[in-house]
């Protein structure tokens, strides 16, 4: 079993002002400007849309948006959601659960096929709604 790390108060701040440099540094990930942008986005506004063709890293920067928003705010709630269950399973949470691996010192938490537990009041959820 792996040693869990607490980055603490300081360096949770530091992620919660760099969402970008926390996905790239710390989580391994690489990203082109625009995924940099949603992340600022994110950071700076309540709602944030992107619009954008297929196969241009939304989900991927998505699924790095989850991981940086339970690290950077203790007890925080992630909700995610798609138009179908499929959806949230097999390509957001399919897209979390490959970030999260080889994190897991990190992020720690129980991971299952749409959610990330991290505390009774710290976790992310995928939910859908297969009706019209």
């Amino acid at each position: 079993m792996a040693t869990v790390i607490d980055p603490g108060e300081a360096q949770r701040a530091r992620w919660a002002a760099d969402p970008a440099g926390f996905v790239e540094n710390d989580l391994g990930a690489r990203l082109w400007e625009a995924q940099v942008e949603i992340l600022e986005a994110v950071r700076d506004h309540v709602r944030v849309a992107v619009r954008s063709c297929n196969g241009s890293g939304k989900t991927y920067v998505a699924a790095h948006i989850v991981l940086w928003w339970l690290m950077a705010f203790p007890e925080s709630m992630v909700i995610t959601t798609a138009p179908t269950e499929r959806q949230v399973r097999e390509v957001l949470w399919r897209e979390i659960r490959r970030a999260y691996r080889g994190n897991e010192e990190l992020i720690d938490g129980k991971l299952t096929r749409t959610a990330l537990e991290l505390g009774d009041k710290h976790y992310a959820h995928g939910i859908s709604n297969n009706e019209a």
